[in-house]
């Protein structure tokens, strides 16, 4: 669900619960607020449970569902960053659903962000584990689509100063 409703020069979007206040200053001359609502999941490799826990509780009917309403919906996108839990998903699809993910992949409707095999936090602690496991991630991907990921992505950073060592390791890819 998504409703917007202008009062008093504020923008309050409602989106699916969350509520965010868009301002502007009034000022007849500023320019229009663009906000931007980027449809995504995080699923931890193993933060909670396993992860095969996770997948099995959660991450495959989540993209089975994206991959059915995208396909019902050509107007929308969405984008994906934990590559192992992808590839678990793909790779028991039926050729008639890989097509369409191939399809929906070169559209743009579906987008690789990060591009790791999961995401950097405190289980890579260095920058050998931080590119090895991007790398594993990025060569998945360009086997199987033909793209990589063109944007970090670290939604979940633990701490700061890997957040920046994910972000400045993309400078090299």
């Amino acid at each position: 669900m998504l409703e917007a409703r202008l009062r008093q020069n504020h923008w309050i979007l409602n989106v699916f619960g969350f509520f965010l206040l868009l301002c502007n200053a009034g000022v007849a001359s500023s320019p229009p607020i663009v906000g931007h609502i980027i449809p995504h999941s995080h699923c931890d490799g193993g933060w909670l449970d396993t992860f095969e826990t996770y997948y099995l509780s959660q991450v495959g009917t989540i993209l089975t569902r994206v991959v059915t309403s995208l396909k019902d919906h050509p107007e929308r996108k969405f984008i994906w960053a934990e590559i192992s839990f992808w590839m678990r998903w793909y790779e028991i699809q039926s050729e008639e659903t890989k097509a369409v993910v191939h399809g929906l992949v070169k559209s743009g409707q579906i987008e690789f962000v990060g591009g790791g095999w999961v995401q950097n936090d405190e289980a890579n602690p260095d920058y050998a584990s931080m590119i090895s496991q991007i790398s594993e991630g990025h060569e998945y991907l360009k086997t199987l689509f033909g793209v990589r990921a063109r944007y970090a992505w670290q939604i979940d950073p633990v701490r700061t100063t890997l957040f920046n060592k994910t972000f400045g390791l993309f400078m090299y890819l």
